[in-house]
């Protein structure tokens, strides 16, 4: 007997959600970005004070909403399917990243990478 066996999961967190291919990303109304684009930005962060309760509902693999609120101060925060805030994002890139969202529109994913104790690690890709 495996341990995956002598200890199922019977939490009640989803199912895991696939990532999507980068082949598949875009701005705001599906079209791909260019490579060469200021807003294709990949970036592998942590998220900031993840809220516990919110972090037993995800998985790796899950694919969170990046939203951007005005503020201030101005945050860029990940958001699950079900709406429920897991934390804010503070990538190198968030300036970037915030321009990219206000300016041209581009839409945001934060992809599990993993979950740790209280630690989530998300890539943070276009959509």
């Amino acid at each position: 007997m495996s341990s995956g066996d002598k200890y199922p999961d019977t939490s009640p967190r989803p199912a895991p959600k696939p990532i999507k291919p980068l082949g598949a990303k875009g701005a705001g109304g599906g079209q791909p970005l260019p490579p060469d684009s200021p807003c294709n930005v990949v970036e592998l962060t942590v998220v900031n004070s993840p809220d516990r309760t919110v972090v037993t509902t995800i998985r790796v693999n899950d694919v969170l909403e990046v939203r951007y609120v005005p503020g201030p101060p101005k945050q860029l925060i990940v958001v699950t399917g079900g709406n429920a805030i897991l934390g804010s994002l503070t990538p190198p890139s968030m300036a970037q990243l915030i321009a990219c969202i206000t300016a041209q529109g581009v839409n945001y994913e934060a992809v599990v990478l993993g979950i740790q104790g209280g630690r989530v690690d998300v890539q943070v890709q276009p959509v």
